[in-house]
């Protein structure tokens, strides 16, 4: 019986994983409450994707946002009811693995770990999301590069030296971030009105923060409400429209990315540099995302394999790896992973 699992919290979804080669469940982190009551209705792709009988006391809530858990008993339910879905009665006495953002403190730390012990699991240990998606590409620890993942709300970013976690942090812009700003383009520029299921379509579709001569050709027929009339408009969108809308959210990441950057220690510099960039997360997968990235940078920029899964595979790799026994007092795992790692012959 494999008693080592893992779970990725990102902001957008949950991912379940007891094997390092492919996720167990991938679901929307979201939870449907009856505004009234204030009683859970459903969780995951059931709480996104049904229709409920009361839709007007009904809401959708993400508890994995800004900084993790915005109520813990929400927190505590969604994770419970993913773990139990994911691994049913193994979960008892099992050991889990949590990814988390770059910048949670230390009492987030804790009580993030005693709702995972709540669930049943034996042990909870944390680890930074791009450490983790790190190992999904089997590059050692001891590498000097620098990772950014773009998650649907937030970006974290990590420089790794020598061994070393040199410096974190984590970005308030993500995915979701390209999305509003495709909504106040149209209102700004265009008077229309659209929402952020179709702001995420025209993304997905036209999306692109890179001009490569191909993206330029493409256009999209959009429908919204004309907000001065009242009535139904149609736009024909192209890639120039994608460039200026997503100029803010753009320049966010590469903020976070080149601040990273200045942190560099100069003996690493050159290492660094032949290492590169490496992204994961949704975020990047948004067409030009590493090419923009590089071309500002100077730095090479790739994209893992399945950025979206990367964490969770990781941290499967990770547990496969980990003693049975971590020394007391160690919540986050990931500088003793660091220090202690072995590669794999």
């Amino acid at each position: 019986m494999n008693n080592r699992f893992a779970l990725d919290i990102g902001s957008a979804n949950l991912i379940a994983s007891s094997k390092s080669d492919t996720p167990v469940i991938c679901e929307p982190s979201v939870i449907a409450v009856n505004r009234r009551t204030g009683n859970i209705l459903a969780v995951g792709q059931e709480a996104s994707g049904a229709d409920m009988a009361d839709a007007q006391n009904t809401v959708l809530m993400r508890p994995f946002r800004n900084g993790l858990m915005a109520n813990c008993d929400i927190t505590y339910r969604v994770m419970a009811d993913m773990l139990k879905r994911s691994f049913g009665r193994e979960l008892r006495g099992a050991r889990l693995l949590l990814s988390i953002p770059c910048d949670l403190d230390e009492i987030g730390e804790s009580v993030l770990i005693e709702l995972a012990l709540k669930t049943g699991v034996k042990t909870c240990h944390l680890i930074y999301s791009p450490l983790a998606a790190m190992a999904s590409e089997f590059i050692s620890p001891f590498s000097s590069c620098l990772l950014a993942d773009i998650g649907a709300v937030r970006t974290n970013v990590m420089l790794l030296t020598k061994g070393k976690i040199r410096y974190l942090r984590a970005a308030n812009v993500g995915g979701e971030s390209f999305d509003a700003a495709i909504i106040d383009y149209l209102l700004q520029k265009y008077k229309m009105q659209i929402n952020r299921r179709q702001a995420e379509q025209i993304k997905m579709k036209i999306g692109t923060v890179y001009n490569d001569g191909v993206t330029a050709f493409q256009r999209l027929a959009v429908n919204g409400k004309n907000i001065v009339t009242g009535e139904i408009m149609q736009l024909t969108l192209d890639a120039s429209d994608m460039y200026e809308a997503f100029e803010e959210p753009m320049a966010g990441i590469l903020e976070a990315i080149c601040l990273a950057i200045t942190k560099i220690p100069p003996s690493d510099q050159f290492e660094v540099l032949k290492n590169g960039i490496s992204l994961c997360g949704g975020g990047a997968l948004l067409h030009g995302m590493s090419m923009m990235i590089e071309g500002i940078t100077g730095y090479p920029t790739a994209t893992v394999d399945s950025p979206q899964e990367a964490t969770a595979i990781g941290m499967a790799r990770i547990q496969d790896w980990l003693p049975t026994q971590i020394p007391a007092g160690i919540r986050n795992i990931s500088a003793y992973y660091i220090e202690n790692f072995l590669p794999v012959k």
